[in-house]
């Protein structure tokens, strides 16, 4: 997305970042959706929280996008919002992934002395 794009002999740049981290978001769900799908595994509740969580922040970087390239909007009180969303997100679900990963790991442990 950030690529020269050829205009009528003219180049230009298209610096849609957010779009970017959309594609790249909507890329990493489909991706483990793929992989779940194709093995037969069950999607776990950390999983589906990541997918919400993802989901989130694809809405938020549409709305940044569509405020900064669309509507060109120097300042909106979304930037503000936008911030706390992605960042909140980003610590949910690595969160959820590192508290599931521990209580795995002291199950394993506890059903293995019984």
């Amino acid at each position: 997305m950030s690529e020269l794009v050829q205009d009528g002999g003219r180049y230009f740049a298209l610096n849609a970042y957010y779009l970017n981290w959309l594609i790249y978001d909507a890329f990493t769900v489909f991706a483990i959706f793929a992989v779940h799908t194709m093995t037969k595994e069950r999607h776990a509740s950390e999983v589906k929280l990541a997918y919400l969580m993802s989901i989130v922040n694809m809405s938020a970087y549409l709305a940044m996008h569509f405020l900064a390239f669309v509507y060109r909007h120097q300042t909106h009180w979304f930037y503000d919002f936008y911030t706390v969303i992605v960042n909140t997100t980003a610590v949910l679900i690595s969160t959820n992934f590192i508290l599931s990963w521990s209580n795995i790991k002291v199950r394993q442990c506890i059903s293995s002395y019984r």
